[in-house]
């Protein structure tokens, strides 16, 4: 959810790009707080940022809770948190929730607009959880594991916790799960990456790795993940918090900075 300070004087989606691309224009742009580095909340802001045209300045925070508080005293005005973490401030009057990012809005916060249908259609990013099972799991226990899943799934003790979340249960299996996460895979513009410094001994180790998507700078021993499978094995594979660099996709796929 895209919220505000109240000190903030806009109440909506529009009219916050408006003031965003204004003080941009005085080169005076926004900062905009999250919990770190790489959080969701930093890399939704930054495609929310490159998809509606403002520039934007990122303090990011050594996890959720202090900025959190942050937000809430006023000391930073704008940040993208989870609907659920962040409700009892909007309901409170201690924070506004401007839009959601899901394609419909949160089950807890209908009042609260989602970001598509607030004037940018194409713009959309939600989470996904998906149960996987190791590659030449026999037939018939994956089919129970789907049976037993979505079983639960349907319960409403279940859905209600989900919900409380802001989470939708779905339950898709089977062919549909790999056709999506197929689709999620080859998508590759629009969305925030991060290059890892690393040292060179390191580097070395993740190139024998043969990790396909991964682009070496041996200058500075750079990493560059080029989609979000090789950006998650690089962190898996480990770059010792060596530093962290931005880079941005466009939606034309080009890349920038």
């Amino acid at each position: 959810m895209l919220v505000v300070h109240p000190s903030v004087s806009v109440n909506s989606v529009e009219e916050f790009v408006a003031l965003a691309r204004a003080a941009a224009s005085r080169r005076e742009p926004i900062t905009y707080a999250s919990g770190g580095i790489g959080t969701p909340g930093h890399l939704v802001m930054e495609n929310f940022r490159v998809h509606t045209g403002f520039e934007a300045v990122h303090v990011p925070y050594r996890g959720n809770t202090p900025m959190v508080v942050d937000l809430v005293a006023g000391h930073v005005k704008v940040g993208f948190v989870t609907s659920a973490g962040m409700m009892d401030h909007v309901r409170a009057g201690r924070l506004k929730g401007l839009g959601v990012s899901h394609a419909s809005r949160a089950p807890l916060a209908p009042e609260v607009p989602t970001i598509a249908e607030s004037g940018y259609p194409e713009f959309k990013v939600e989470n996904i959880a998906v149960m996987l099972a190791p590659a030449g799991i026999p037939e018939p226990t994956a089919a129970l594991l789907e049976r037993e899943v979505q079983a639960a799934l349907k319960q409403p003790d279940i859905i209600e916790r989900l919900h409380a979340m802001d989470t939708t249960p779905v339950g898709i299996i089977g062919p549909k799960v790999q056709a999506r996460l197929k689709k999620l895979a080859r998508k590759d513009t629009g969305f925030v990456y991060l290059a890892r410094q690393v040292p060179a001994s390191k580097a070395d180790s993740i190139r024998k790795l043969g990790i396909t998507g991964l682009q070496f700078d041996p200058g500075n021993h750079r990493v560059y993940p080029h989609d979000w499978l090789a950006s998650q094995v690089l962190g898996s594979v480990g770059t010792e918090g060596k530093g962290l660099f931005g880079l941005e996709y466009g939606w034309d796929g080009r890349l920038r900075g």
